[in-house]
Parts: C-alpha cells; structure tokens; sequence
C-alpha cells in the first residue's frame, strides 16, 4: 500500500518535462533580446568611435587652422587669430568675397566645433568675419 503508482511518477515526468520546455523557451527569449542589445550597442559603439576620430584634438585643430590660414587666398584678407582656454578666435574687420568663400568651404567641410559665427556683409565685394572654434 505503499508504493507509488507508475501513473503519479509518469504525470510528475510529464510536467517536470512542461516547466523545462517553459524555462528553455523563456531563455531562448532572452537571447534573443540580448542579441538585440548587443547590436544596438555595437552600432552605438561605431558611431561613438567615429565622431572621437571625426572630431579632432586641440594640437590637431591649431594645426589645421594655421594650415588653411596660410593658404595664399587668405593672406590679403588680414585675418587675426586669438587663442583663450579652450576656443580659437578668428576676426576680419574686411575681407574679399573670395577669401571669404575659401575661408568658409574650409571651415564647413571640415570636422570643427563652432562655437559662434558671423558674417556681416560691408559692401558688394567686402565683408566681416568673426568665427570661434571649440575643442
């Protein structure tokens, strides 16, 4: 009489089967979720590291600087440089429409924070410049 029945061990076996089958698919969930994040973040990770190298250091920005202000195009326009903490001032009191436009594709086509820009126009052919870079 006390004995189990075979019918009670093959229903417990049956449902220990059921919550395993719940447990593995409820896992299988996670990893997938888990895949998903680890993508995003991968894909977060690449266009983090991208904008660090897109982005350059204050030596790398003060060298490109002086490199486009030394650019032949640029030397009429008398333009002053002004370095404070962690901004670089550009200012021209008047400037040729030309420069003006070399200045400005240099400037805009490459990977630079600026701060505050402004353009006043003088004439038909002159113009004022004021410009501060960030790094």
């Amino acid at each position: 009489m006390n004995r189990l029945n075979p019918l009670y061990i093959g229903v417990g076996l049956v449902l220990l089967a059921l919550l395993l089958l719940l447990k593995l698919s409820s896992a299988k969930e996670e990893l997938l979720l888990a895949k998903a994040d680890y993508k995003e973040t991968s894909l977060t990770l690449g266009e983090i590291s991208s904008l660090s190298s897109a982005y350059m250091s204050k030596d790398e920005v003060k060298k490109s600087l002086q490199r486009i202000l030394s650019q032949p195009s640029l030397k009429s326009a008398n333009i002053e440089q002004n370095i404070k903490n962690n901004t670089f001032f550009l200012h021209s009191s008047s400037m040729d429409k030309e420069a003006l436009s070399s200045l400005m594709g240099k400037l805009l086509n490459g990977a630079y924070n600026i701060g505050a820009f402004e353009i006043k126009k003088l004439s038909e052919n002159k113009a004022s410049l004021e410009v501060e870079i960030k790094w």
